[in-house]
């Protein structure tokens, strides 16, 4: 499997569950409601920042608050060997990654409207890095 596809799954599969978590937290999610992920083609130890994005989209009644968090779960993988940074107004903000063991992530992130109510989305957008000799795959 290609470092791409397999870090890009992971980025996914842990911002979504992030999203999924927070969005289903509330008593007014239906179905139409959606948590998107997109995310660079490629990752690259000690090569320059990719980007992740989560989108929240509320079509149902009612509002939610909003948080995403960026998880990562690869063999081997320290805190100290990601660099995560987010889209705080226009402007790039570094975010704080815990964890070891192979699995690390962020705290949770407020986008610049947090409350999401009927017929409106948000956008959180990260940029990822890892450090040169992080084992990937």
């Amino acid at each position: 499997m290609s470092v791409r596809r397999h870090v890009a799954r992971l980025v996914t599969t842990s911002a979504v569950l992030g999203g999924l978590l927070t969005v289903g937290a509330a008593p007014a999610v239906a179905d139409e409601d959606s948590v998107r992920v997109r995310s660079t083609n490629s990752f690259s130890a000690g090569g320059s920042p990719g980007a992740v994005t989560v989108e929240v989209r509320k079509r149902s009644e009612g509002c939610v608050r909003v948080r995403t968090v960026l998880g990562l779960r690869l063999d081997g993988l320290r805190a100290d060997q990601v660099r995560v940074e987010v889209d705080a107004g226009g402007r790039w903000a570094p975010v704080g990654v815990s964890g070891g063991g192979g699995a690390v992530g962020t705290p949770a992130v407020d986008p610049a409207r947090p409350l999401l109510c009927e017929g409106k989305g948000v956008r959180v957008r990260y940029r990822l890095s890892f450090e040169a000799g992080t084992p990937l795959p």
